[in-house]
C-alpha cells in the first residue's frame, strides 16, 4: 500500500497524512500489506517517528522511502514551450502545476513499479483519501481496478496525447477507438498488478520519451486510462469508499462503461433500470385502463 508525499516544516502540517494513516489502521485486513510512505527525500527521521506515532497500528510498519533523485530531475522543468510539437502549443493555465506535480505524475504512471519492485500487486491510496469506515479487504487479481471511472482530462493538459496513442497504436498493431475518447481511472486510489506493470513497461518509455508529462502536464489519470484502452484490458471497479479531500467528494465504487461495451456491473444497473422504467408503464397503462372502464 502506497502513499507519495513530501516533506513539511512542522509536524501539524502531516495531519492530513496520518488521518488517511488511521483510516486504513482501522482495517482489518491492513496487517496484510506492507505500507511505504515514498517522499522527495525531505521528511527526516525525528518527522518519520512523529509520523509513526500517530498513524495507529500501521505505524510501526510504515517504511519511508526517497524518490528525490526522479523529484531533482524535474526541478527545472520546462514551463514555456515544449520542445516536443508533439506535446502542442503552451498554454498559459499550465503554469498553475508546478514541477513537483509533474515529477509526481511521471512517478505514478512511469516509475512506481522501478522504485517498488517485488510486489505482486500496489494499492496507491493518496495522502488526500481517506477510507469509509471499516470495509472489506479490496485485493483482486485485476490488472487495474479503481472505485470510479471518468471521462477525458481537460483538454489542455492532454494536447498531443490522443495522436501520440493513435500513432502508437497504429505502430504496433493494438486497440485505439475511432472516435480518439476513453475512458479513465480515478487514480487517486487505484489498484495495479505487477504484470500489468510489466507488460505496459515497454509502452510507458515511450510515454516518457516524449516529456510530454513534464512539459505539458500529461497526467497519470488519462495515461493509466490510455493503456487500459490500448491493451484492452477490463474496466474493474475496487471495491473502497473513501473521501477525496482536495476535491471534497465522497468516492464509493461505482459501475462502468467497459472498454468492450457495458460492463457487468452496468448492466445489471441498467437492467434495474429497464425493469423500474417497465413497471411505472405498467401502473400508468393500468390506471388508464381503469379511468376507460
Amino acid at each position: 500500500m502506497i502513499v507519495l508525499t513530501r516533506g513539511y516544516a512542522t509536524e501539524a502540517e502531516y495531519d492530513m497524512l496520518l488521518h488517511r494513516n488511521r483510516a486504513i489502521s482501522q482495517q482489518g485486513w491492513a496487517d496484510r500489506y506492507d505500507h511505504v510512505v515514498c517522499h522527495e527525500g525531505n521528511i527526516p527521521p525525528n518527522q518519520q517517528q512523529h509520523i509513526r506515532r500517530h498513524s495507529g497500528r500501521i505505524g510501526a510498519r510504515l517504511r519511508f522511502l526517497s524518490v528525490q533523485h526522479l523529484f531533482d530531475e524535474y526541478a527545472t522543468c520546462q514551463q514555456t514551450q515544449s520542445t516536443n510539437p508533439l506535446c502542442g502549443s503552451f498554454d498559459a493555465r499550465l503554469d498553475h502545476f508546478s514541477c513537483g506535480y509533474r515529477a509526481m505524475c511521471h512517478f505514478w504512471f512511469v516509475a512506481v513499479d522501478q522504485y517498488l519492485p517485488g510486489y505482486e500487486y500496489l494499492l496507491r491510496i493518496d495522502e488526500d483519501c481517506v477510507l469509509a469506515g471499516p470495509q472489506s479487504d479490496p485485493y483482486t487479481t485485476a490488472d487495474l481496478a479503481s472505485p470510479s471511472w471518468q471521462g477525458m482530462d481537460a483538454r489542455f493538459v492532454t494536447l498531443g496525447m490522443e495522436r501520440f496513442f493513435g500513432q502508437l497504436a497504429g505502430e504496433l498493431r493494438l486497440h485505439w477507438p475511432e472516435h480518439g475518447t476513453w475512458r479513465s481511472p480515478y487514480t487517486n486510489v487505484m489498484w495495479i498488478s505487477s504484470d500489468f506493470l510489466r507488460r505496459t513497461r515497454h509502452l510507458r518509455e515511450r510515454v516518457a520519451d516524449t516529456a510530454c508529462i513534464r512539459d505539458n502536464r500529461w497526467g497519470d489519470l488519462p495515461l493509466w486510462g490510455a493503456m487500459v484502452t490500448l491493451l484492452r484490458a477490463e474496466h474493474h471497479v475496487l471495491r473502497l469508499s473513501y473521501h477525496h479531500g482536495s476535491h471534497n467528494a465522497d468516492i464509493a465504487p461505482a459501475a462502468v462503461i467497459s472498454s468492450g461495451g457495458i460492463g457487468t456491473a452496468s448492466r445489471l444497473q441498467l437492467m434495474g433500470v429497464i425493469g423500474a422504467v417497465a413497471a411505472l408503464l405498467a401502473i400508468i397503462l393500468s390506471r388508464r385502463r381503469c379511468r376507460r372502464r
